[in-house]
């Protein structure tokens, strides 16, 4: 999540940009919602992400996701993660 970091200083980058979030090893590849996201808060991963017109990308075990916001659509795009391993193309 974003929100601890504070989002006032995100008005000041520029657009295009890029956040990246990393979940928890049982946490899904998916980034958080408004209305599903450990801080509770009313915009989640996804609400920032459509808010201040950034990609989120997310990385869990469980695989690397992105968030567009111009498509408001969440892609998997590698499945499986696991830091101990490599990847093998």
């Amino acid at each position: 999540m974003i929100g601890k970091r504070g989002v006032d200083n995100l008005s000041k980058v520029p657009v295009p940009s890029v956040h990246e979030t990393v979940h928890p090893n049982t946490g899904s590849w998916q980034p958080s919602t408004p209305g599903n996201n450990a801080e509770g808060n009313k915009y989640g991963d996804t609400g920032y992400a459509d808010l201040y017109n950034y990609q989120i990308y997310v990385m869990s075990r469980a695989g690397l996701g992105m968030y567009d916001p111009a498509t408001k659509q969440s892609s998997l795009l590698r499945p499986n993660l696991d830091w101990t391993k490599p990847c093998g193309h």
